[in-house]
């Protein structure tokens, strides 16, 4: 395939991210102006194809950072856990610290900062940081930033996620390799459920020779989500079927957003009631027509229940009086015998 194909495919990211980006501009002076030589082949200059690659390459990594134009989502840090000071300076007990409404209990040093996980004369023992409270949003990853390590040796390092603070529902165990002063990434998996409203637990499997204190600086933490707020679609069905119809306001609705629903009963039919499926989806009634549909964090479908009508022509007598009532009754309703006086 010659140079001309793959650079046409270049110009096309390119010049799609120009309209998404207004610092476009700066980052192509950035690197420099292209040279006008020309080659036999594709009337480009490698110097041309060279700049023309790196300035893709810069565009693709801001469009990942920034999240401009929502091309990948904007992941935005939702929680960060900076570590403040707290009562516990020994390195096997631990103890409790609330940072910005999250409760975490620390195995470690917490009266530094950074915190300090470690102790002496280990052989491969876990030390755990872990929340006690839920981070109320989905979170896609989270960023681990540790400092030196003093003379102690990180076997693993491992994040589990779980729905429950006990954490014996576990959602997630996401293990990365340790170096000191850096900052480590735990991605959602994509075959795991979502780490919403869920408890997050780092653990530390160290080993120390010696009689003295040895430790690891655990720096901070940031939980990010996506601030790009899902959309899910909404149907709607009939039961029994054929027995009236369902009209939506809306089909495609954001995760929180809500839409209308309303039923028509067909002749001979009445609507009885509503009925919804779908993850966190609820009704404002499930018995009043119209009604309002708030959209969960999945599809849903949406049920009109019909009933069939009855139709009674009643003749009732009583005390020697007799009435004749031609009002159209439902199956299940119920009739009132009239008093006798005034009866007619």
């Amino acid at each position: 395939m010659g140079s001309g194909h793959w650079l046409d495919q270049y110009s096309q990211i390119e010049n799609k991210y120009k309209n998404n980006m207004t610092n476009f501009t700066f980052l192509t002076n950035l690197f420099g102006q292209r040279s006008e030589k020309t080659t036999r082949q594709s009337g480009h200059t490698l110097e041309s194809i060279v700049s023309r690659f790196s300035l893709v390459s810069l565009i693709c990594a801001c469009m990942l950072t920034l999240g401009v134009g929502n091309a990948w989502g904007a992941e935005e840090v939702f929680y960060t856990l900076t570590p403040a000071s707290g009562s516990n300076n020994s390195y096997a007990s631990n103890c409790d610290v609330t940072i910005s409404g999250i409760t975490w209990n620390i195995t470690g040093n917490s009266q530094q900062q950074p915190w300090r996980i470690g102790g002496k004369s280990l052989t491969s023992v876990d030390r755990t940081v872990y929340s006690k409270t839920a981070l109320a949003e989905t979170i896609t990853k989270v960023e681990l930033t540790v400092g030196a390590a003093s003379n102690i040796t990180v076997n693993s390092l491992t994040l589990i996620v779980a729905s429950d603070a006990a954490f014996n529902s576990v959602i997630s165990t996401v293990s990365e390799t340790f170096a000191t002063n850096s900052t480590i990434t735990f991605n959602h998996p994509s075959g795991d459920g979502d780490w919403e409203n869920a408890y997050y637990k780092f653990v530390f499997n160290v080993t120390v020779s010696g009689n003295s204190n040895k430790y690891v600086e655990f720096s901070s933490a940031a939980f990010y989500y996506n601030s790009t707020t899902p959309t899910h679609t909404l149907s709607s069905t009939v039961s029994p079927a054929g027995y009236g119809t369902v009209a939506l306001s809306e089909t495609t609705i954001a995760e929180g957003g809500t839409a209308t629903a309303t039923a028509t009963a067909n002749s001979g039919y009445v609507f009885s009631s509503w009925s919804i499926t779908g993850t966190g989806a609820t009704l404002s009634s499930t018995s009043t027509n119209p009604t309002t549909v708030t959209m969960g964090t999945s599809d849903a479908t949406v049920t009109a229940n019909f009933e069939v009508v009855s139709n009674a022509s009643i003749t009732l007598s009583e005390a020697g009086a007799t009435t004749t009532d031609n009002t159209t009754y439902y199956v299940g309703d119920t009739y009132t015998l009239p008093s006798s006086t005034g009866a007619s």
